[in-house]
This record gives structure tokens, C-alpha cells and sequence, in this order.
């Protein structure tokens, strides 16, 4: 209790953001589970297929989450007026975005080759990722008007309007997947077709919404719409672009699994995604406190409000460990219940229960790296954080992994242990670098 009288506003920011977070990683909740009682064969597709367009759209996150802790430094800075100018030109940079990583996601395929997908997955996950792409303008705009709205503590109305996103997923992926209604029955294909007509339909939701309601009326991101400026432009991608990376080496080291798996068969692949789609359920928790922080501690940058900062950061880092500590519980305790709700097969079952063990082993670490990782971005120093999750998730967790996976013979349990190293030295080098930046920014000089 003391700690939620203690910093109400950080309660207050995160838990709307943890709810849309559920919500958005409830789409792909939706899909997996879905798809799984199509078919083995169509969850091993969806399944590829997550693991090539999620790390392009964690990217494509990255960079334009960048968009909160400008707008967030400004407001602390006490410069309203400029707020609408940043969103104005965050929606520029995601269209831009948006429609690039959508001809990306569209081609992919031809790579399928290189990436050893099984012949008999290609047609039917490369149907799904064209389906899939159709989507990607929209969510890079609405992930642009998210964070403008979040960055005014305004985070209810994109929590509602995701959470009915979500929801409307599911009739959709009936339609589409099943053929109910007489909609064309396209299995796992058809929950890219779903996930498409969701991301337009929140986009619709949320402008009209931010258009239309009183609580913008100071800061109103369509009026007098500014062109395209590549001064502002700039300094978001300055600050995004190492975001995006760092957020795509940590996406990639969990989705991309399904490419480096998938030669050990669809039961294999199935057992992973199952446990992938249950951490990712709980990852919101950490991910949730990260990204209120993050608009957060860059309001004390802005106003060199350093003692309300170190506040911030001792109870964020106290509620992380807590969070962690009961996700470790659900895991252990509930595991197999709910790796049951996916599947029937007793083998991937048994498979993705043990993977989950992996998972458990690593809920502390990855709380506290995701926690320092969005302290950093609030204090806009996101380049050295980019090295630091490139040499934690690829030279050392990524490699680890594929070596015990392929050369050890430990297959998909060798590749999740890579995972569980490679969060835990991300936490140790980000909290070092975290020490740093205060050490640095609060001497007299700073």
C-alpha cells in the first residue's frame, strides 16, 4: 500500500498500458491458440510466420516509441506548444514506416529458401504473411497515436479501443480460419487476414476518438498538420533507431527460434510457440512498467527533477521484482494447466510444459533489464543500451543457443537456455549503464 500511495502516477500510467498490452499481445494469443485447434500443421505456419514479421513490427515499435520520451521531455520542459509538432511528425516518419516494412514483410518469402523453411510450410505461411502486411501501415500509425496520447497520461482511451481490438479478433479469426458464414476457410492464412482488418479498424477508432475529444483540445495532433520536417524527423530516428534495434534483437531472440526450430518438426515448433505465446502473455507485466517509466523519468529529464527520478526508479525496480516473483509462481504451479488449453497432443504438451521451466528461470532478469532498458530511454541515451542488447542477444545468448540446439543435440530446450543467459547478462550490463548516466547527469557538470 505504501508503495501505491507512494507513486500514484506511475500506477496510474502503467496499469492502462499493462492492459493494452495484454490486449495487443492477445492478438497473437488469439491466433496461436486458434490456429491450434485447426490444425497442427496450420500452427506451425502461424508460427513461422510470427517469428518473420514480429521482430520487423518490434523494430518498426521501437523507433516510433521514441515518439513518448520526446513529447515526455518536452512536457517536462514545460514546452506544450511543440507537443502536437512531434506527433505531427512521428506520424510522418510511421507512414513512412509503415508502408516500408509492409513491401519487406510482403517479400519475405523469397528468403524462405535461405532460412530452411520446410517445403511443405511455405505456401501457407507465406500467405499469411501477405495477409499480415496488409495491416502494417496502420498499426506503425496507431502505435505513432498511442504514444502521443500516452505521453499526456492519457492512456485509458488506447486501452479500451485495444482491448476491443482484441475481441474483435476472435469473431474474425472464426470467420477466416474455420470458414464460418460462409467467409472462405483459409486455416492459419486466415489470421493474417484477421489481424489486417483489426489494425485498420483500431487505427479508425482511435483518430476519431483523439479528433474528436475535449481532452486534447491544448494539443490537438491535426491541427495546422506541419510538412514533413527532417530536422524533427531526425532526432526521432536518432533516438528510435537504436530502440528499434535493441527491442528487434530481443524480439528476434524469441521469434526467430521458430526459424532456427523448425527443422526438428512441427511437434517441436508447436511446443515452442504454445510456451512463446504464454511468456509473452507475462512479458507485458515488466514490458508495461518499462514503458511508463520510460514517459516518466524523461518528464524528471526534462525538469532536472533528479530526487522524484530516484523514486521512480527504487519503486519501479521494488514492483518489478514482486511482479517477477508471482509470474514465477504461475509458472511453476500452473504450467501444465496451461499448456493444455493450447494443445491435446501429448508430446508438444509435454514439450512446451518443459520449456516453460526455462522461462520461469529467467521472469527476475528480464524484469530488470526490461525496467533499466526503459529508464535509459527516458534519459534519452539509447545508443549504448543498442551495443549492450546486440552483444547480449546475438553473440552470446543467440550463438549459445543454436550451438546447444544443433551442435549439443539439446534441440529446443538448448535454444531456450541460450535465452535465459542472454537476458540475465543484458540486466547486469544495462543496470551498470543505468549507475552510469546518473553518476553522470546529477554531478554538478551534468
Amino acid at each position: 500500500m505504501r508503495l501505491l500511495r507512494r507513486n500514484r502516477e506511475l500506477w496510474v500510467l502503467m496499469l492502462p498500458i499493462l492492459i493494452t498490452q495484454f490486449a495487443q499481445a492477445g492478438y497473437g494469443l488469439v491466433d496461436t491458440f486458434m490456429a491450434s485447434r485447426y490444425s497442427a500443421f496450420d500452427l506451425a505456419a502461424v508460427a513461422l510466420g510470427a517469428g518473420i514479421w514480429l521482430p520487423l513490427f518490434m523494430f518498426m515499435l521501437g523507433v516510433i516509441v521514441a515518439t513518448a520520451p520526446i513529447l515526455g521531455k518536452l512536457i517536462g520542459e514545460l514546452r506544450h506548444s511543440e507537443v502536437a509538432l512531434g506527433a505531427q511528425q512521428s506520424l510522418w516518419l510511421s507512414l513512412a514506416l509503415g508502408i516500408g516494412f509492409a513491401v519487406v514483410l510482403s517479400l519475405s518469402p523469397l528468403a524462405f529458401e535461405v532460412m530452411r523453411v520446410p517445403d511443405n510450410l511455405r505456401g501457407e505461411t507465406a500467405q499469411y504473411l501477405r495477409f499480415v502486411a496488409i495491416g502494417f501501415p496502420a498499426i506503425a500509425l496507431y502505435t505513432s497515436l498511442r504514444s502521443y496520447s500516452e505521453s499526456l497520461s492519457l492512456a485509458l482511451p488506447v486501452t479500451v479501443i485495444s482491448v476491443i481490438g482484441v475481441l474483435l479478433n476472435i469473431p474474425l479469426n472464426a470467420l477466416f480460419i474455420y470458414g464460418w458464414l460462409g467467409a472462405p476457410e483459409l486455416g492459419g492464412a486466415g489470421a493474417g487476414v484477421a489481424s489486417a482488418i483489426v489494425m485498420w479498424s483500431t487505427l479508425l477508432m482511435l483518430a476519431i476518438y483523439l479528433a474528436t475529444s475535449h481532452r486534447y483540445e491544448k494539443v490537438r495532433f491535426y491541427r495546422s498538420f506541419a510538412r514533413p520536417s527532417r530536422l524533427l524527423i531526425g532526432q526521432i530516428l536518432s533516438l528510435g533507431l537504436p530502440i528499434g534495434v535493441a527491442i528487434f534483437f530481443e524480439a528476434s531472440l524469441f521469434s526467430l527460434a521458430a526459424v532456427f526450430l523448425a527443422k526438428f518438426g512441427e511437434v517441436t515448433l508447436a511446443a515452442h510457440q504454445i510456451a512463446l505465446s504464454i511468456t509473452a502473455q507475462l512479458f507485458m507485466i515488466p514490458l508495461s512498467m518499462a514503458l511508463a517509466l520510460t514517459i516518466l523519468v524523461s518528464r524528471c529529464y526534462g525538469a532536472r527533477d533528479w530526487k522524484k527520478y530516484r523514486q521512480l526508479r527504487s519503486d519501479a525496480l521494488t514492483i518489478s521484482t514482486l511482479l517477477a516473483l508471482a509470474t514465477m509462481a504461475v509458472l511453476i504451479i500452473w504450467r501444465a494447466p496451461l499448456t493444455a488449453l493450447y494443445t491435446d497432443n501429448p508430446a508438444v504438451a509435454l514439450l512446451a510444459s518443459q520449456l516453460l521451466l526455462f522461462a520461469f528461470a529467467y521472469q527476475l532478469v528480464d524484469a530488470w533489464q526490461v525496467v533499466f532498458a526503459g529508464i535509459l530511454r527516458g534519459l534519452h541515451d539509447t545508443k549504448t543500451a543498442m551495443w549492450m542488447t546486440l552483444i547480449s542477444y546475438y553473440a552470446i545468448g543467440l550463438t549459445m543457443g543454436v550451438w546447444l540446439a544443433h551442435v549439443a543435440g539439446f534441440e529446443a530446450r538448448g535454444f531456450w537456455f541460450g535465452i535465459v543467459v542472454a537476458l540475465s547478462v543484458a540486466a547486469v550490463l544495462l543496470g551498470v549503464r543505468v549507475r552510469i548516466m546518473e553518476k553522470r547527469l546529477m554531478s554538478p557538470e551534468g
